[in-house]
């Protein structure tokens, strides 16, 4: 679901998941719940409905770039860092390239592909965009999988944007309105929602 917003209801919307949750509950029409922060570094807030209670990630992405791109980013990495300088790739990681990139590599951290805890995925592009995934779906191996052989993977070479950092980060940039794989992960009503929370406790067992 796409929401077109009237107004900027999140002036500093990267601080107010709570906001961005409650309206994304409203827009496919479950009321009646409430919500909190939980902020660790795999999850954002915790919802409780009558009929179901669960842990949300709220990704915002910046309208600048979503405007030029309309690609929601999938974390696929949140941290590594090249084993030689010799060794570094481009900006782009081309699907047949891929291995050779994973084997110039140290992984300190993989994205939310694989660690993130909450059953929901949230992602937000002020006044554009309000969608949510089942979190089991988005780490399917399979869906992995699809990502990995029909997709470049981004690297964030943070050294190129004038930031200190000496590592990097990496994710897959899929347009949610026309990848029928990523749609089939959306969360669009309170069946879907329930069924997602229960496929994701079941799986973490």
């Amino acid at each position: 679901m796409v929401k077109k917003f009237v107004k900027n209801y999140y002036k500093y919307y990267s601080k107010n998941e709570i906001e961005i949750v409650s309206e994304w509950m409203k827009s496919i029409c479950i009321d009646n719940f409430n919500i909190e922060r939980a902020n660790t570094g795999l999850h954002d807030v915790f919802v409780v409905h009558k009929e179901v209670s669960f842990l949300v990630e709220v990704k915002t992405d910046e309208p600048y770039w979503f405007s030029r791109t309309s690609n929601i980013g999938l974390d696929y990495y949140s941290s590594f860092t090249y084993l030689k300088d010799a060794d570094r790739f481009g900006f782009w990681i081309q699907p047949n390239e891929l291995t050779r990139f994973k084997n110039s590599i140290k992984i300190d951290k993989k994205g939310k592909l694989f660690t993130c805890d909450a059953p929901v995925q949230v992602f937000y592009v002020r006044d554009t965009l309000l969608l949510a995934y089942s979190n089991n779906s988005l780490q399917d191996p399979a869906f992995v999988d699809y990502l990995e052989k029909n997709y470049r993977l981004r690297v964030n070479d943070k050294k190129s944007y004038g930031i200190r950092d000496t590592w990097q980060s990496a994710a897959y940039f899929v347009n949610p309105l026309t990848d029928a794989k990523l749609k089939q992960c959306e969360i669009q009503n309170l069946n879907q929602l329930i069924k997602a929370v229960k496929d994701f406790n079941n799986n973490k067992r």
